[in-house]
């Protein structure tokens, strides 16, 4: 999913045998704050719609958000971040899996409304704004109709 996304440098670790709070950890950059964004809500609201409640920490900022499913952690980084925190190396000596190579069942495709819809509500729950030219638009007819009623009034 996220490789459809264009994730960049991919990568899959075995962490199983090194800590314990998960067994693998995925680690994926995206080139800017909208696109580390754009790459954890593809993974939430398709993995969410296969029964998954992922725990999310980071959203807000998009610099680096970790999506927490319980035996697998997924590391989304810009790339400034990811030479920063260096997990690579961090979890170098850990067995890097082919990730191409796993087997997934079927995961649905998601309607696009049904997306942004998902999207905007996670933006909305994490105190983050959703800046779109359809939002711009919405300002500019609510403040249009705002001087229409203060006209009728005078």
């Amino acid at each position: 999913m996220a490789d459809a996304k264009k994730g960049c440098d991919i990568r899959a670790y075995d962490v199983s045998e090194h800590i314990r709070v998960a067994d693998y950890f995925l680690v994926i950059t995206g080139t800017s704050r909208p696109h580390v964004k754009a790459l954890q809500n593809e993974l939430h609201v398709r993995l969410k719609a296969l029964g998954e409640q992922p725990i999310t920490e980071g959203a807000a900022l998009g610099w680096w958000i970790l999506i927490d499913f319980g035996d697998v952690v997924v590391h989304i980084l810009q790339e400034e971040a990811r030479e920063y925190y260096d997990l690579d190396h961090l979890y170098g000596e850990c067995p890097q899996l082919d990730w191409r190579a796993i087997e997934v069942g079927e995961i649905p495709e998601i309607p696009p409304r049904v997306r942004e819809l998902e999207f905007a509500a996670e933006l909305e729950a994490t105190g983050d704004v959703l800046e779109t030219a359809d939002s711009e638009l919405d300002a500019e007819s609510d403040l249009e109709s705002g001087l229409e009623s203060e006209a009728l009034v005078e």
